[in-house]
């Protein structure tokens, strides 16, 4: 995950003002960020350049202070609203930069299914996207069109709860031969789906490939509690299996 994202998080003024890094093994308050030496300078400057120096000025700043994506969509005239979201399609958002806000968390999913990430716990477990791997590695670095078998979910949250939190890639449940892998950034959304049952219609929800180039703006506060929610126990699960083996 980007340092910009540390940053926003600090809390000045408070005893500690580190953000909480919550894992799957454990908690924590940190500022430094999950890191290793992976990529090579060119490849660090590609991505930085193709999407993540402008996602980092989209986010919520410190301490909530602005939203600047946000604030944009909320000046756009709204395309639809259905099931509790509010779409905007590219032609009334033509400002917001979709294919580096894309290519940004695209990024950001193929680095954690990469690599073992040093972390204050240990190394991270990576995420597994299968043979999409590659598919998305030569994407990244412009040899191929965006996969197809891919779809890319974007959601912009207007809750101020989930607008100042951040968690590292996941995998999600979902039914069928599926797979849906999720990261929050500081109001930034993005879910990725990957597998053979992507239907068409799903498919025009995709922010990369469909005819609207959909952002959805709704309240992530039950999805993101959710998902912290989940961490913790893992957390606490992976404890008690830490001192059951001490004992024996």
């Amino acid at each position: 995950m980007p340092a910009a994202l540390y940053r926003q998080g600090r809390l000045d003024g408070d005893p500690n003002p580190n953000p909480t890094m919550l894992t799957e093994r454990g908690k924590v308050q940190t500022s430094k960020a999950i890191k290793d030496f992976v990529l090579c300078r060119d490849c660090e400057q590609l991505f930085n350049r193709n999407g993540e120096r402008y996602a980092m000025s989209q986010v919520t700043q410190k301490a909530g202070r602005s939203f600047p994506l946000l604030r944009t969509l909320m000046g756009c005239q709204k395309t639809k609203e259905a099931y509790g979201f509010t779409y905007y399609g590219h032609r009334v958002s033509p400002m917001v930069e979709r294919d580096k806000l894309g290519y940004f968390a695209l990024s950001v999913f193929w680095r954690a299914a990469a690599h073992y990430w040093s972390r204050p716990f240990g190394k991270h477990d990576q995420i597994d996207l299968g043979w999409h791997q590659e598919a998305l590695r030569l994407y990244l670095i412009g040899l191929a069109p965006f996969p197809k078998e891919m779809m890319l979910y974007f959601v912009v949250c207007n809750d101020p709860f989930s607008q100042n939190r951040f968690y590292t890639p996941s995998k999600s449940s979902h039914p069928g031969n599926t797979t849906t892998h999720a990261f929050q950034a500081r109001g930034l959304n993005f879910l990725l789906m990957t597998g053979n049952d992507i239907t068409e219609t799903m498919g025009t929800l995709c922010l990369m490939s469909g005819l609207d180039r959909w952002i959805m703006v709704r309240s992530c506060q039950d999805m993101v509690a959710g998902t912290q929610a989940r961490l913790e126990m893992q957390a606490e699960i992976g404890k008690l299996i830490g001192v059951s083996r001490r004992q024996n």
